[in-house]
């Protein structure tokens, strides 16, 4: 039996406050901003765009920034495209990443510029890959080298799980920033599972780090980062 479209629309806008919800509070700290055609209680508003502050790099030469789109889709769907823009030797922006939404790569996703490095080359930028109506989703990391206008989104929690030679399931928590030796801080968490439990690799939290010259990951000894 069909269900008629005022109904089909609560059943929906229920799951829109749930992951709406969820991903607030996931969110929390994030530096990719939670982005939705919806309010808190689920209620429809219509499209939405958001900026995120320009992010400049040392000595203020590169600037970046994101944007977050938030389109309507159908009678009560909303799916957001990202794009990050960069501005080189004060030249105008221009677009150097684009993901528009997918079942696979995510409805609800976000992005944050988070630091460049000290040298200028790399900027650190958080991904956040969610789905609306859905708990499901996870943080990453962009990159996008300067020097050869590449965009890569490197595996790195399967690299430390890979590194720590145990049986763990670990989250990304956060792209803090950039050390001194252009290397990006990643803070990581062991996963819960839905009974409470988890593989116990990470004492809460640990930072981690990330060359992007070489591809290697490490832990962080001396905590010294920029934003």
């Amino acid at each position: 039996m069909r269900m008629g479209i005022s109904v089909a629309h609560k059943i929906i806008a229920v799951l829109f406050v749930i992951s709406t919800a969820v991903a607030a509070e996931q969110s929390q700290g994030f530096h990719a901003p939670w982005v939705s055609c919806f309010d808190s209680t689920g209620h429809l508003t219509g499209p939405k765009d958001v900026r995120t502050q320009t992010l400049n790099s040392p000595g203020g030469v590169h600037r970046a920034f994101a944007e977050i789109r938030a389109a309507v889709s159908g009678p009560v769907q909303c799916e957001n495209t990202v794009l990050l823009f960069v501005s080189k030797n004060g030249a105008p922006f221009k677009s150097v990443f684009t993901q528009t939404p997918s079942a696979a790569g995510g409805t609800a996703n976000s992005l944050g510029p988070v630091a460049w490095s000290p040298n200028g080359r790399w900027l650190a930028v958080e991904f956040g890959y969610w789905f609306y109506a859905s708990d499901n989703g996870s943080l990453g990391l962009l990159l996008y080298d300067n020097l050869t206008a590449a965009i890569s989104t490197p595996d790195i929690i399967h690299q430390i799980e890979r590194e720590l030679g145990k049986d763990c399931e670990l989250m990304l928590r956060s792209v803090a920033g950039m050390d001194t030796q252009n290397r990006v801080v990643l803070s990581i968490a062991d996963v819960w599972d839905e009974e409470g439990r988890r593989s116990s690799c990470v004492k809460e939290t640990a930072s981690w780090l990330f060359d992007p010259a070489t591809g290697r990951v490490q832990p962080q000894s001396i905590p010294n980062t920029s934003h």
